[in-house]
């Protein structure tokens, strides 16, 4: 056996030497050696192999040359073997059709074969278009090895691995087909940019539910990730404190006199001690943040007495803004927390603020006297108009102070500018990024804000200083969204790499890495409770995360086009979409996370329940894209969107 492993790995030092140009010396090691065909060494039992120290990874990553024509042939070949499989396994082995094709095609072009890439991509692109039709398009523009080297998503698939979850029999009856039909090509592809994640609890049912995709991480640091400590409760200052009896009115107190409740006070003191000393440790803040003043508390308790609880059979109510004329020049919208100002981003740099609060110009006076009408006055603009920005506007965000006094918004001229809305005017600009910026987002106190980019990191900064406090570096791609967790410890990402981020503020490292989407995450929702994110993008679906135990909750299937915003309501129990389609949807998280029932009471009136997809209820809108959904504190639904018109194309 020693024997067979010596020339085994002389082989593979001569293939080395061969195809790096080393002659004299691969003709000194022929002369030494007595070296065997590779065809030889496939015939080793799978113990032999384990006994050679992984020799078998050796084997796989062995590149002798084949023909440009193999490739195709052994794809196919690879194809037709899965979909003849049973069900169970098909469903799995699937998943690595993608990366191999992927990488098939590059490898053609790499070799400078792009008439035979070409064919190739347009003969077997078919089966993978409905998922990753983005990716295929992207692909489609390399045609040379100087494309490649250009290309961003070509140096993701080539510098990472693509994850794949499958059981260890499908992984096992793979290997021994492609061993057994000598398909080194195949084998080699799968070990040199494929890892198969195995699970020995048997095939999975669902494969779309473990898809992995590319992290740019190994699996052990995935697993370290997802283990660390995450504090996603409210720290100490958030909960409400319980009044202390010196701070009753005196009338109170009198009553308690004379209800002879001396005593049931002395017991209330001790049974507060004893369950100080049973209460869970509650996180702190690792931020120094901003305590509410007294008229924000009021407002906050004003806000609370008029709320509507929601459930699947309580809907909330819903205020939809749409913008005219608008389409195709309008990037982004965001709404105020009290829905009185709306705010939009445009491509000409401007930035446009309309005040619902204030009478629009140009009404119809009527004269009693005369029994006539005064014609109008020259109609003003219902908006203001900011300017400031050199590039197109793409994020808008308003701060959660109650007063409305500060707007943020972002650009591609990669600076983001506070705005006044008091004084209409720009305040701040803030730098740190060097190329444009997707998204901005004010932490739940005002003072902080984080920022998405297209150089693949989200930042933190503080509104005293112009440069970031924090960066927050791992994404493969672009980060598209960015979200703040209510206890302001931890910032949420959504990239275009198909991963969701939650990240420690203080340290700058990443907490929970998930992984699902078949598309670019477009937005993120952290609910209230601090327990849930919700993450959507353009593969159409709305996917719950629990931050406790790393874990996917559910998948919400409805939308019919890209999900462009999220919102929970203020309990949590409800979810609101907005997307491409033309639709608002509300979907059922209290069933989602078995934290509540379905909602109704004796008593209530009939409303429509969840089916088992989430969905409660979907509204749509004639030709009204939903860029923006909101729910109060009252929990009134805000929407808002760009209405087309027929003459409006992209």
């Amino acid at each position: 056996m020693a024997n067979s492993v010596d020339k085994l790995e002389d082989r593979i030092v001569l293939t080395y030497l061969k195809k790096r140009g080393y002659r004299n010396a691969e003709a000194a090691l022929k002369a030494e050696a007595q070296v065997l065909p590779l065809d030889q060494y496939l015939r080793f039992t799978e113990r032999e192999l384990e006994l050679a120290g992984n020799v078998g990874n050796f084997i796989l990553m062995h590149s002798s040359a084949e023909k440009p024509e193999s490739y195709k042939q052994s794809y196919i070949a690879f194809k037709e073997w899965i979909h003849s499989s049973l069900d169970i396994y098909q469903q799995e082995m699937v998943g690595v059709l993608y990366p191999v094709f992927v990488h098939f095609y590059l490898d053609l072009i790499e070799k400078g074969f792009s008439s035979l890439a070409a064919d190739f991509l347009t003969s077997q692109r078919r089966e993978h278009e409905a998922i990753f039709g983005d990716e295929i398009r992207r692909l489609q523009g390399v045609t040379t090895p100087d494309n490649m080297r250009d290309n961003e998503l070509v140096r993701t698939f080539r510098g990472h691995k693509y994850v794949v979850s499958m059981s260890r029999f499908s992984c096992d009856l793979m290997v021994s087909f492609l061993r057994e039909k000598n398909y080194m090509l195949l084998l080699r592809t799968i070990n040199q940019y494929v890892t198969v994640r195995l699970s020995f609890a048997g095939p999975v049912v669902k494969p779309s539910e473990e898809y992995k995709g590319i992290t740019g991480e190994t699996e052990s640091k995935v697993a370290d990730i997802n283990h660390k400590v995450v504090h996603w409760g409210f720290f100490e200052d958030q909960l409400p404190k319980p009044k202390d009896e010196s701070e009753l009115p005196e009338d109170e107190e009198d009553k308690d006199v004379q209800k002879g409740k001396k005593r049931n006070s002395r017991v209330r003191k001790k049974v507060k001690r004893t369950d100080k000393d049973k209460e869970p440790e509650l996180p702190k803040s690792t931020l120094p943040v901003p305590k509410m003043t007294e008229q924000a508390e009021l407002d906050y308790l004003k806000d609370l007495g008029n709320r509507v609880t929601l459930s699947s059979s309580v809907l909330p109510s819903i205020c939809f803004y749409t913008v005219f004329h608008s389409h195709g020049s309008l990037n982004t919208l965001d709404v105020s927390p009290d829905g009185s100002l709306v705010a939009g981003g445009f491509a000409d740099s401007s930035v446009r603020l309309w005040d619902m609060m204030k009478p629009k110009g140009g009404e119809i006076v009527e004269d009693h006297a005369s029994s006539t009408s005064v014609p109008p006055k020259p109609r003003k603009a219902d908006y203001t108009t900011l300017l400031g920005h050199s590039g197109p506007v793409y994020g808008v965000a308003f701060s959660p102070d109650p007063k409305r006094q500060f707007c943020l918004t972002c650009s591609e001229d990669t600076t983001v500018r506070l705005w006044s809305i008091e004084t209409k005017s720009n305040v701040v600009v803030y730098k740190g990024h060097n190329y444009p910026i997707w998204d901005v987002a004010f932490s739940p106190f005002g003072y902080y804000f984080a920022t998405a980019s297209h150089d693949r990191t989200a930042r933190l900064f503080s509104t005293d200083k112009i440069f970031p406090v924090r960066i927050f570096a791992g994404h493969l791609s672009d980060v598209n969204c960015v979200d703040f967790h209510p206890n302001c410890n931890y910032v949420a990402t959504g990239s275009t790499d198909k991963t969701v981020r939650l990240w420690d503020v203080q340290s700058g490292t990443p907490v929970r890495l998930f992984t699902g989407h078949l598309g670019g995450v477009n937005t993120l929702a952290v609910s209230p409770d601090g327990k849930t994110v919700a993450s959507a993008g353009d593969d159409n679906k709305v996917i719950l995360w629990d931050l406790g135990t790393s874990k996917r909750l559910a998948t919400f299937s409805g939308h019919k086009s890209s999900v462009w915003s999220l919102s929970f309501s203020q309990e949590g129990s409800v979810l609101a979409s907005g997307s491409a389609d033309n639709s608002v949807c509300l979907w059922d998280c209290a069933r989602a996370t078995d934290s509540a029932g379905d909602g109704a009471t004796d008593g209530e009136e009939a409303r429509p329940k969840a089916d088992q997809s989430g969905l409660i209820q979907r509204y749509p809108t004639r030709q009204t894209g939903v860029y923006k959904v909101r729910f109060t504190r009252r929990n009134l639904l805000l929407a808002a969107g760009a209405f087309a018109s027929e003459d409006d194309t992209y």
